[in-house]
């Protein structure tokens, strides 16, 4: 039978607000083997946790507790001690992000972390095994809220040789011009290609007939269509889809190219255990506590 990794999505968003270190610590609660998370640099150029490229009304409030405007400032524009002064914990349960994720408990106010401070906070809670799937926030679309990817990276692959993690990251982009850079500064970080197709994103069909921006000057057609061909040819070691545009064939295809297959974010029993039979190499959800039961109902009705 092959070996599943669990991993908890931005930690645990659908228990605890995302990405503080509460939550990135959740999924260990419940046996899962990593967790996947976001960071990008500040004006001062520091590694922070946090997902969307300008600050989120819906999770984000102001010094006064007061959810900020719908268009936050970009964190790229603010210092880390500025970012520090917005906080987290909780989700605006008025808003439709706050009802997608309504069953999440509120924290103690929490503050943006650092990759640095998760480490430190892992290794007080002896997880420091645990699989970190480090996904590096960058946007082609978006230039001016973002360094540049060669920028980015070496500030990314630094920063886990500082903290001695090479041995446990996956490191991953929807933007493959970062992950290029990273393979290109290191050779033996393993690197991940994310790829979506859906009707808020689409980063691998292409535009006016020419290749997406996001895929580092390769064109999907080259490859007929093919997504696993195409990461392949780009010699990562990962292919990390979103799990509606994941098929048993192309995760087949996948897996003849030796790519390890980790898609996200599966939030349904039903589609964990679908996953867990065709044998996929890891399942990212916003509910570990879930993914974790549903493994150990399949792996028991499973045994050989």
């Amino acid at each position: 039978m092959r070996q599943i990794s669990l991993l908890g999505h931005r930690g645990a968003r659908g228990l605890l607000a995302e990405n503080t270190l509460p939550s990135l610590a959740k999924p260990f609660e419940f046996g899962a083997d990593g967790i996947e998370f976001d960071v990008q640099l500040s004006k001062d150029n520091e590694l922070v946790i946090y997902h969307d490229l300008r600050l989120k009304s819906n999770i984000t409030r102001d010094a006064d507790g007061k959810w900020i405007k719908k268009l936050g400032p970009a964190v790229r524009d603010l210092t880390l001690k500025q970012l520090r002064q917005y906080k987290l914990g909780r989700i605006n349960k008025r808003s439709a992000y706050g009802l997608l994720y309504s069953k999440q408990q509120i924290l103690p106010d929490q503050t943006i972390p650092t990759l640095a401070e998760l480490v430190e906070y892992f290794d007080k809670q002896r997880l420091n095994q645990a699989i970190l799937n480090i996904e590096i926030k960058h946007s082609p679309k978006e230039p001016g809220l973002c360094p540049r990817p060669t920028t980015l990276a070496k500030k990314v692959v630094d920063e886990i040789h500082r903290l001695k993690i090479n041995n446990r990251c996956v490191v991953s982009c929807f933007n493959w011009a970062v992950i290029k850079a990273v393979r290109e500064i290191d050779s033996s970080l393993s690197i991940g290609c994310l790829t979506t197709v859906d009707p808020t994103e689409n980063t691998l069909t292409p535009v006016n007939n020419k290749p997406s921006l996001w895929n580092a000057g390769l064109d999907i057609r080259d490859f007929n269509r093919v997504t696993p061909e195409m990461v392949a040819a780009f010699g990562a070691e990962y292919w990390i889809p979103y799990y509606k545009n994941l098929s048993k064939a192309h995760l087949d295809i996948a897996h003849s190219h030796h790519l390890k297959v980790f898609t996200w974010t599966v939030n349904h029993k039903a589609t964990m255990k679908k996953l867990m039979q065709w044998g996929t190499d890891g399942i990212i959800s916003d509910y570990p506590d879930k993914l974790q039961k549903t493994w150990q109902q399949w792996s028991s009705n499973n045994k050989k």
